[in-house]
């Protein structure tokens, strides 16, 4: 028997509509969690990863924090598109979300108060 937990879509929160994530995206499967420092990040990565937009003709970008981080690869679950997500680290981040690798999560954009992504 399931607990009254295992019934609820886990979320993962976006600030901002990142061009990474696909127009539609409401649910990915979390396939892989990385932890790594941020000094190891590319610029490429970084950008690809935190860019969300063109403000004033300046491309906008999220800041990551320095140090270790976590780097999440998730699915699309309406096809095979990936894309990832980094977030700072924790030991208690880390080990949630290592325990909910396969599991789908609802992507919600919190700039906008109570609309799916």
């Amino acid at each position: 028997m399931k607990t009254p937990n295992e019934y609820i879509t886990p979320k993962i929160k976006f600030s901002h509509r990142y061009t990474k994530l696909a127009i539609q995206t409401e649910c990915a499967t979390l396939m892989q969690v990385f932890t790594i420092d941020s000094s190891e990040l590319t610029k490429g990565f970084i950008e690809y990863d935190t860019f969300y937009g063109v403000k004033e003709g300046k491309p906008q970008f999220y800041e990551l924090p320095k140090g270790k981080l976590l780097v999440l690869l998730f699915q699309e679950n309406d096809n095979d598109y990936l894309f990832t997500t980094i977030r700072r680290w924790t030991p208690q981040k880390e080990e949630y979300y290592k325990s909910m690798q396969g599991n789908i999560f609802e992507i919600v954009l919190t700039s906008t108060p109570s609309k799916k992504l």
